[in-house]
């Protein structure tokens, strides 16, 4: 019996020696498929077998050298072994955050220094939770997207030696390793910024001179601005140059410039639009009542919806400054609402559409010899501004026409419509339709054009000057065809049946 449990024991202790062999056997190849020079690099099972290697499409910078997060991402971006991939990938830099030190960019931008020989390459930069503080404009290259945690999450800081004046990002530049050449212009496409928030407190007045948030003069189709906060920026928050044809959208925005005497001016603005884009899609404006415009809306083919504004003159500003000779049309604004509230101050004109042949003092709208036509609004809303003053909804300073609440009775704007010029001997007049009609009244607030069969309904009185009604009935010579409106309770028959019938 001793024998035999001996003999046991053997065999059970030659089981176990072969089981760690063929264990180590098995991990062994393993370790042998992780190959050398895959610094950053995930791992990933490649093939039969269960073989193991390194993936470049998404590399982690924490594990490369550099004393601050820029210099990681620029050490990945420079990387010679392995290579950075051409087509690019996406730069995982979320791990770089302890110790704090390492969120300070004192070492320049991810992109300082030598360029590889075919530029910058395409990257998705996954920047880590926390505060950056940056020393001077990150300029971002042809296919670079940055993606914070999420907005107030991850927060840009100009430092106080930020230069005076500059952008905090510019999407492109005239660099040729930022912006390849087309037909002769440098052109970026693919340029986004996502889930960060942009903050200037330390570089702004009254400790600094104003900085801008973002500015993009280059990046057009598939290049967009989506989650991203503005705050303490006196400056102007997001400027869309008249390069950045096609770009965007831009959404889900929010600036606040700082409120009280932080150091707003009358310049300080929102966003500036220079160049017909994919729009304007969600953005709360914020400041103390010295800025003179919050959204400005200087090129054509744009659509601008859910705006909120407070402590701005202006809320959109249509035409205040334009290229010479050209027209800003063929724009739709949308859910447009002026407010105040807190420590911001109030809005005098919700929309204001500017006559740059008479630019109305004490506002945006400024001369020169560009034209605005073509608007159509859906949408707008004072109401929440009313109990404190007698905000106007839309300022038409092109067809001479005001549209406004007051305190006693808030009057919101459903539909409106600026159409072509026409010419009328020496007199230029503009089309024009509104759906607002006054809250004492009950008529319209601007001359209009209704229609209708006359002794079904009555022409409609008091009537604003120049309105124009139809008779649709049709028993041809028993009524007049068109009437307009001579002012007060007066209306004037221009065509009889008769004469419409030869």
């Amino acid at each position: 019996m001793q024998i035999t449990r001996k003999s046991t024991v053997l065999a059970l202790c030659s089981r176990g020696v072969a089981t760690l062999l063929v264990g180590l056997a098995v991990s062994a190849p393993i370790e042998a498929q992780i190959q050398a020079g895959s610094l950053g690099n995930n791992v990933v099972y490649k093939g039969p077998g269960m073989m193991v290697a390194g993936s470049s499409a998404v590399i982690d910078a924490s594990v490369f050298p550099g004393a601050d997060v820029c210099a990681k991402i620029n050490a990945v971006l420079t990387s010679t072994s392995p290579a950075f991939p051409a087509r690019g990938a996406v730069i995982d830099a979320r791990g770089i955050f302890n110790p704090v030190s390492l969120l300070t960019c004192l070492s320049g931008t991810p992109w300082q220094g030598t360029p590889p020989a075919n530029g910058w390459p395409p990257a998705t930069i996954l920047l880590p939770p926390g505060g950056i503080t940056i020393q001077t404009p990150w300029v971002l290259p042809n296919g670079t997207r940055i993606i914070g945690e999420r907005r107030n999450t991850t927060t840009l800081f100009a430092a106080p030696s930020f230069p005076a004046g500059e952008t905090m990002i510019q999407m492109g530049s005239s660099d040729n390793a930022v912006c390849p050449l087309l037909a002769g212009v440098h052109v970026c496409k693919g340029v986004g910024i996502q889930y960060v928030s942009l903050d200037g407190e330390e570089r702004n007045p009254p400790t600094g001179a104003p900085v801008n948030g973002i500015d993009n003069e280059f990046s057009q189709d598939l290049s967009y601005v989506d989650h991203v906060d503005f705050r303490f920026l006196e400056g102007t928050g997001l400027k869309v140059g008249a390069g950045a044809t096609n770009s965007g959208p831009y959404s889900n925005l929010i600036f606040a410039a700082g409120g009280g005497s932080k150091g707003e001016t009358t310049q300080t603005a929102c966003v500036v639009f220079q160049a017909s884009t994919r729009g304007l899609h969600g953005i709360t404006c914020t400041a103390n009542g010295t800025p003179l415009g919050a959204v400005h809306l200087q090129a054509s083919n744009n659509s601008v919806e859910d705006i909120h504004v407070e402590g701005f003159v202006d809320g959109v500003v249509v035409g205040d400054s334009a290229a010479s000779g050209s027209k800003v049309a063929g724009n739709v604004l949308m859910s447009i609402d002026g407010g105040f509230g807190g420590n911001t101050g109030a809005v005098r004109n919700v929309i204001h559409i500017c006559n740059p042949a008479n630019p109305a003092s004490g506002t945006a709208c400024s001369a020169g010899n560009w034209s605005v036509s073509d608007l159509t609004v859906l949408g707008v809303s004072a109401d929440h501004a009313v109990h404190f003053h007698s905000p106007i909804a839309i300022q038409d300073d092109v067809s001479d026409g005001t549209l406004h609440t007051s305190q006693a009775a808030a009057t919101d704007v459903a539909l409106y419509v600026l159409g072509e010029p026409f010419t009328i001997g020496s007199d230029t007049g503009f089309s024009r339709f509104s759906s607002t009609f006054s809250a004492d009244t009950g008529q319209p607030i601007v001359p209009t054009w209704g229609a209708g069969v006359l002794g079904t309904v009555s022409l409609p009185t008091p009537c604003p000057t120049g309105s124009i009604f139809s008779n649709t009935n049709s028993s041809a010579g028993s009524n007049n065809t068109l009437y307009v409106c001579v002012g007060g309770t007066n209306w004037e028959p221009v065509i009889t049946a008769n004469i419409a019938q030869h």
